[in-house]
């Protein structure tokens, strides 16, 4: 089903109305698009702070439904059955979405956004295919970024200046800098292009066959980080991306890239550093092999079996599920579902060995090769059982000093040491996981 919208109509807030002594309205904390509303950005102008915009399944296309803002609210727009079923089409006109000087905290999540383009006359900028974050803070889960372009960068994702972002389980693909060669188009990015002191994180994410078009001095296939900004990936994979300096991830001007336990092709080389400009942070656990995509000339980027990526990522880098994403009510899970809502976690003590001292290891990328899941995993819980008790505390002191090879999930800080700053963080986070 297709949704168009290129008309306006006035935007309806559901009411509530409870009796306890007097009539008090209550805001839904739920707008259904396009149940309640017709179009995304009517469903957002329609919610208050705390409020969740949940989209039905659809493509969605025109005016309403791209360019995105959020006017200084903090919510949570999602989609009701993930990326697959829940598209932004904008059609190579306009991008997905406009975050500039949000006042609020964004969680966007479930969606693909495809064929955003951003030419010359473009609002804001002609950077940032899918989105454009300048001065804003915003959280991308579970998202598709797929065959978008900018004329001056950053194919995908641009972050300018007070910018925060975070994206987990996100593919990031087949994006292209394709610009003219002129002074605004030099230092760019083919997936994302983060600048002017921005702060982004990369969490399990797939950055793979993303391009910057030859000519001029055009850097960062995957990702370029310049002006000061910083960068850190975990568990990701990047691969595929080319450009004419730093096929995977180029450094300018200042930035700092952090890679810990992620794949990426070429290795520590293919993240470059112009000019001696600029930071890299080689983690542990990093590596350089190919990740055995299922098909990725048709796009599909999951892991075939015997991927070098399976069990290869390190759990404590997998952020929490605050928000609790798979509505379990359970909030002190590590984020418990990949890319395509399959379980995060997979055990498989009989045929794989992590060499982790523990029964269950994340794989890199945003997708999760499927064979015995985990129910849940909690932060510091060695033995995977949903609490964290006397078996974990005697796994830590198992793997007491400096970690031998192997991902060492009991160093819980990520120091490269099994010491009492671990223990000490056990015991912070002693007791069941409900």
């Amino acid at each position: 089903m297709c949704f168009k919208s290129s008309f306006t109509i006035p935007a309806l807030v559901a009411i509530t109305f409870c009796l306890i002594g007097e009539t008090t309205p209550v805001l839904a904390d739920i707008i259904n698009v396009p149940g309640d509303q017709p179009t995304i950005q009517a469903g957002i102008d329609a919610a208050m702070d705390g409020d969740e915009v949940v989209v039905a399944d659809g493509t969605y296309i025109g005016a309403g439904n791209k360019n995105l803002a959020f006017n200084d609210a903090s919510l949570t727009l999602r989609s009701a059955n993930g990326p697959a079923n829940c598209v932004i089409d904008c059609e190579d006109d306009g991008r997905g979405f406009f975050l500039v000087n949000e006042t609020g905290t964004i969680i966007i999540e479930g969606f693909t956004v495809m064929r955003g383009y951003v030419g010359i006359a473009s609002p804001g900028s002609r950077r940032g295919g899918a989105v454009y974050c300048v001065g804003s803070f915003a959280t991308f889960a579970n998202c598709i970024f797929y065959d978008n372009h900018a004329h001056a960068g950053g194919g995908a994702f641009v972050a300018g200046p007070d910018t925060g972002a975070v994206f987990i389980n996100c593919l990031i693909t087949n994006h292209v800098f394709d610009g003219d060669g002129s002074n605004e188009d030099i230092h760019t990015g083919g997936g994302a292009f983060v600048r002017s002191g921005a702060n982004v994180e990369f969490i399990n994410c797939t950055i793979a066959d993303n391009a910057v078009l030859p000519g001029g001095d055009h850097v960062g296939g995957g990702i370029h980080v310049r002006d000061d900004s910083s960068v850190l990936l975990t568990n990701c994979v990047l691969w595929g991306n080319s450009a004419e300096f730093g096929d995977q991830i180029g450094v300018t001007v200042g930035g700092i890239v952090t890679v810990h336990n992620s794949d990426v092709q070429g290795g520590e080389a293919e993240v470059v550093v112009i000019d001696d400009d600029g930071t890299v942070n080689w983690g542990a656990g990093n590596i350089d092999l190919d990740p055995r995509f299922v098909d990725p000339e048709n796009g599909d980027y999951h892991l075939s079996p015997g991927s070098p990526s399976i069990d290869a990522g390190n759990n404590w880098r997998v952020s929490i599920d605050e928000n609790d994403y798979d509505e379990d009510g359970v909030l002190c899970e590590l984020f418990p579902v990949d890319l395509d809502g399959n379980p995060r976690f997979n055990a498989d003590e009989a045929d794989f060995d992590p060499g982790c001292g523990v029964p269950v290891v994340v794989d890199m990328g945003a997708y999760e090769y499927q064979f015995d899941p985990a129910d849940q995993v909690t932060f510091a819980d060695l033995t995977a059982d949903a609490a964290v008790n006397t078996l974990d505390l005697l796994s830590l002191f198992a793997k007491w000093g400096p970690c031998t090879k192997g991902c060492c999930l009991a160093d819980l800080d990520l120091d490269g040491n099994v010491n009492t700053a671990d223990l000490l963080i056990l015991f912070a986070n002693w007791g069941p996981c409900p």
